[in-house]
């Protein structure tokens, strides 16, 4: 019975509020601060790269020499006779989620892409259906398709054959740069487009003030009223006590709190 577990999250991204917040600075494990240290100096060097990316990659290495390593990610890696492995799938979260879709695509997916099964085809036919009705031609060609998915399950495999294919599940590191570090207060990135201007007023002058409904109006009469009563005395226009001589003439202000 396979069991489910959530992805490991590195120490360098701490959980904040719901989000994640990325620390250069977290502590590490030796064995961790060895691979990021072996990261440092990673930069794209395939001929299948454009010559920018190359250029901006090597850039990179120098001007952001510090690297802070993302959760690790699993995918499907596919390598046909002598030549060279190439991704078969996007990033999982889990072990377990990658070996899931490679045997969905040894049973649904590939039979397909071969021609072994039409792509207009029930979405339930697969590899496993054909090969247990055994009428179809190819139903010996999607045998073996059918027994790669069921090794893949029962034993957990990494890595299955079939048909000159060998399928892996690989392990994707990914890492993201920083820059040189900088002293002094951090910078303040405001909005680059400007705020749009305030539409010119229809009628007489411009009213700064929202407009105000007649029940907001009756609740703050009723307000000022009860702290008169409260006071004994009326309120100042803004709407604060005035200042109360004491017995040796000198007033005590009360401030209004901010």
């Amino acid at each position: 019975m396979l069991r489910f577990r959530r992805a490991r999250v590195e120490p360098a991204m701490c959980s904040l509020a719901g989000r994640f917040v990325l620390d250069p600075d977290a502590p590490l494990s030796p064995l961790q601060a060895a691979e990021r240290l072996s990261l440092r100096s990673l930069a794209y060097s395939g001929t299948r790269f454009p010559e920018p990316v190359l250029h901006d990659s090597a850039r990179a290495v120098e001007s952001h020499p510090d690297v802070v390593l993302m959760p690790p990610a699993f995918l499907i890696v596919e390598r046909t006779g002598t030549e060279s492995s190439t991704p078969g799938s996007g990033l999982q979260a889990t072990a377990h989620d990658a070996r899931r879709t490679l045997a969905f695509a040894l049973t649904w997916m590939e039979p397909r892409t071969r021609g072994l099964i039409p792509y207009d085809a029930e979405p339930e036919i697969d590899a496993h259906t054909v090969v247990a009705e055994n009428t179809s031609p190819p139903a010996a060609e999607l045998a073996v398709f059918a027994d790669a998915a069921h090794r893949l399950r029962a034993g957990q495999l990494n890595e299955v054959e079939a048909h000159d294919t060998v399928y892996r599940i690989g392990r994707a590191r990914r890492l993201l740069r920083w820059g040189r570090r900088r002293t002094g207060k951090p910078t303040l990135f405001r909005h680059q487009h400007p705020r749009p201007p305030c539409p010119p007023p229809a009628h007489g002058r411009a009213r700064h003030r929202p407009l105000r409904r007649a029940g907001g109006r009756r609740r703050a009469l009723t307000a000022r009223a009860g702290a008169e009563r409260f006071f004994g005395e009326p309120l100042h226009p803004r709407g604060w006590p005035r200042a109360k001589p004491l017995a040796g003439g000198r007033e005590l202000p009360i401030v209004q709190p901010s």
